[in-house]
């Protein structure tokens, strides 16, 4: 079973159907820019001559304006220019496995593309070049990145870098950003376009992220910074912890010269996420979404938002706010805090509701940990420290459930996806390990049944998703003789230094199953096979396997690196368990780029969060659909806050600039392939329309 999920990585899924749309004027302008491009390269690649002028192309807009719709349309038409092999040249990916199965069945994330970890380095194995010159074999017409808001300097820079580490020339490949930078930004990471030098402590940033800045705008043909008019005062402004209002101007407008580049961009304005005929609907996508963007809301925006948002009778009288999704600013538990709400103590809450409304018993099964002598302490850890397991495992039959980890997001499984829980599956009936008669004797017994667990080292057991041997495990055998009290015991290990203990594992909590198992509709939809190869079972029901998950301790920035290295090692340890949680309490993050057919909001202390707001509220394309409870909803000030963070500033600026580079992208494009994008417009039109 886990050499078959393993392999689903590398598989390719069924791809969507893509509908035939009408594409409005700007959202045609992506297409033939992309089609021109696609073309001239293709010809330079099989027949030589001069490589086209490498493609630099941003798609931009609000929520709801078409940015997937574009891509997806575009996408699909490739292969009519390069053939059935096309997705070989042409790789899209995201910054999270959620978005990448929304993009495309052929997408992937950023990090599975370029081999990199979830803290990635600039440093390379031998064997590592070796797997990214073969997975890019075939060379690179265009690589495209959806959700780029979420794409961090740092990680930008490694993936320009990775490309030239596949032998690609960055001149002879196009690179598509799509994205909305009034989303949610990088987590603990700086944005892609950011060209902050200081931190908000007047430290400047990490070298991987100055390197990253470097890159992005070299390759998107962008100033170096000091080549910049004013770039010294903008240095010393930024350090200044107060500046007036010409200072900021000053600011501003460097940022905004700074955005400049030489690249193309399209920016969508039409709305088209709405429900057709519905007033409410027209008004809620068009005019108030857009409203709170960069924190721009104001009092008389939340009013609006109080009349138009679904009141307390309506989401009583609503049957589908049953079963609707909840929005929670925070994730862990924190235990200084325990009162505070957050997703993982407020799904485990409904949890027992569901299971109440439902006439259902509820499965909890506690984590194990890692060596056993620790185990009290590293219970007591935030599953934020064990790549977000947590450590109690809550749930009953039929409620959702989330995968937290990119198992195939091509296939539906990927970090966020939200399935059905079914139940659990236990599978080996005994396990045979390896002891020596010293760590036998070291084991707790109380006849022949094992008290406390036993860490297994690796490679001691011949499954690989076994870690420790769990309590109310039975001694069968050792060295294949028949043991069932203390004294065979005793009397088999009297003449032995190793030995091969069979043990009779439990198949009920509390001990931990071998697999929790799923059903992931998504799954089947993009051909998934049948992992579990029972024969007449339906193939959307997924086994997730259980994982051990070293710990990592966050870095505290005023302790040395040999204090730190210390802590760590007094600290670490593993937890086991399975990447999993109810879904029906989620954060914003795992929102973006979702669409809610009804959503409960409840986010208020953390609004100034830049993007939390405007992500929460426009996951439904309808008012009435949403729903704030009385308490939760923030304040126009609560939200504003964000507009103290420099790189929401920036990002708006950002937004700016990419209006300003578009509006010439299609009046050139307009002169040069002679079709008109809504305007027609003239070349001495164009030359004084820049100037």
């Amino acid at each position: 079973i886990i050499n078959i999920i393993n392999e689903l990585k590398t598989k390719k899924a069924i791809p969507d159907t893509i509908p035939e749309v009408v594409l409005n004027d700007k959202q045609r302008l992506f297409k033939d820019i992309v089609h021109d491009y696609v073309t001239k390269w293709h010809f330079s690649q099989h027949n030589g001559g001069m490589w086209p002028k490498p493609l630099r192309l941003f798609l931009m807009g609000a929520p709801g304006t078409g940015k997937s719709t574009t891509t997806k349309a575009t996408m699909s038409t490739l292969k009519d220019i390069l053939g059935d092999s096309w997705t070989n040249i042409v790789k899209q990916a995201t910054p999270t496995g959620c978005a990448s199965f929304q993009m495309s069945a052929d997408a992937t994330t950023v990090h599975q593309l370029f081999g990199l970890c979830l803290a990635p380095s600039r440093d390379l194995q031998p064997r590592e070049i070796e797997t990214l010159v073969d997975k890019f074999k075939h060379g690179l017409c265009l690589l495209v990145i959806d959700e780029f808001s979420m794409v961090s300097r740092a990680l930008m820079g490694i993936v320009l870098e990775r490309l030239k580490f596949a032998g690609l020339n960055l001149n002879q490949l196009g690179i598509i950003m799509i994205g909305d930078p009034a989303q949610l930004l990088p987590i603990g990471g700086e944005p892609c376009w950011s060209i902050k030098l200081t931190r908000m402590d007047s430290h400047t940033f990490n070298e991987l992220s100055i390197f990253g800045l470097n890159e992005m705008r070299h390759t998107f043909g962008m100033k170096r910074l000091e080549n910049i008019p004013k770039y010294n005062e903008y240095k010393k402004y930024e350090r200044q912890r107060k500046t007036n209002e010409v200072q900021r101007r000053e600011v501003a407008e460097f940022r905004l010269a700074a955005m400049e580049g030489n690249y193309d961009a399209v920016y969508l304005t039409e709305v088209k996420r709405t429900i057709d005929g519905d007033a409410q609907s027209d008004n809620f996508v068009k005019n108030l979404i857009p409203r709170c963007r960069y924190g721009r809301t104001t009092e008389q925006d939340i009013l609006n938002i109080k009349q138009e948002f679904a009141s307390e009778a309506e989401f009583e009288a609503d049957e589908k706010f049953k079963d609707a999704r909840v929005a929670e600013a925070l994730h862990f538990f924190a235990t200084d805090e325990p009162t505070r709400k957050t997703v993982e103590s407020e799904n485990i809450r409904r949890t027992f509701a569901f299971a109440e409304k439902h006439n259902k018993p509820v499965v909890c099964l506690k984590a194990a940990h890692m060596p056993f002598e620790k185990a009290s302490s590293l219970a007591q850890a935030s599953g934020k420290q064990f790549e977000g397991m947590l450590g109690h495992f809550v749930a009953c039959e039929g409620m959702p459930i989330m995968i937290l980890s990119n198992l195939a997001p091509q296939f539906g499984l990927f970090n966020g996806a939200t399935c059905t829980f079914k139940g659990l599956l236990y599978l080996p009936d005994n396990a045979d390990v390896q002891i020596s008669k010293k760590d036998f004797q070291k084991l707790t017994l109380s006849g022949t049944t094992l008290q406390t667990p036993l860490d297994l080292p690796t490679g001691s057991y011949g499954f690989t998703q076994f870690h420790q041997l769990p309590i109310h495990s039975i001694l069968v055998s050792i060295n294949d003789k028949l043991v069932t009290s203390a004294e065979d015991i005793s009397a088999a290990i009297t003449h032995d230094t190793n030995l091969k203990c069979r043990f009779h594992l439990p198949k009920q909590p509390p001990a931990l199953p071998d697999f929790v198992v799923v059903q992931c509709d998504a799954y089947q939809q993009r051909g998934g096979t049948n992992i579990l190869g029972i024969h007449g079972l339906t193939g959307n029901l997924i086994p997730i396997p259980c994982q051990k998950v070293l710990r990592k301790l966050p870095t505290d920035k005023n302790k040395s690196n040999k204090a730190q290295n210390i802590q760590s090692k007094k600290g670490a340890g593993y937890r086991i368990g399975f990447k999993t949680e109810c879904a029906i309490v989620v954060t914003p993050y795992k929102e973006q780029g979702r669409t809610e057919e009804r959503i409960q909001i409840e986010i208020k202390d953390h609004a100034s969060v830049p993007g939390l707001w405007n992500v929460a509220v426009s996951r439904a394309n309808h008012p009435k659909h949403n729903y704030i409870p009385s308490g939760q909803w923030p304040s126009h000030m609560d939200i504003q806050v964000q507009r103290l963070s420099p790189f929401v500033m920036e990002a708006e600026i950002f937004e700016r600039a990419i209006q300003i580079q578009g509006s010439k992208t299609l009046r050139r494009w307009t002169v040069e392939s002679g079709k008109q994008y809504g305007t027609s417009w003239t070349k001495e039109q164009c030359d004084v329309a820049d100037w």
